[in-house]
């Protein structure tokens, strides 16, 4: 396992570790969302490809959020 080391206010390090299996899947997902995102862009249906590139920018935040071991339920960007 990975971890991060940085420092609170107070000047005491912290240790975080990192879930670097559950990032890489968040991510990959990511990526296959806007990949999809792109296709449907280049083939004029902008409403699928705004839909997808809004999911895909989702997933990102939640890999990078697993990745730190922050554990919040989101269903979007904005807080439910």
């Amino acid at each position: 396992m990975l971890y991060e080391i940085s420092q609170d206010p107070l000047g005491d390090y912290v240790v975080t570790p990192l879930d670097v299996d559950e990032y890489d899947r968040w991510m990959r997902s990511d990526t296959r969302t806007l990949e999809s995102a792109k296709h449907d862009a280049d083939h004029g249906d902008y409403n699928w490809a705004c839909f997808k590139a809004h999911q895909a920018a989702e997933k990102a935040l939640k890999a990078l959020l697993w990745a730190v071991s922050v554990f919040i339920f989101i269903c979007s960007i904005y807080i439910c």
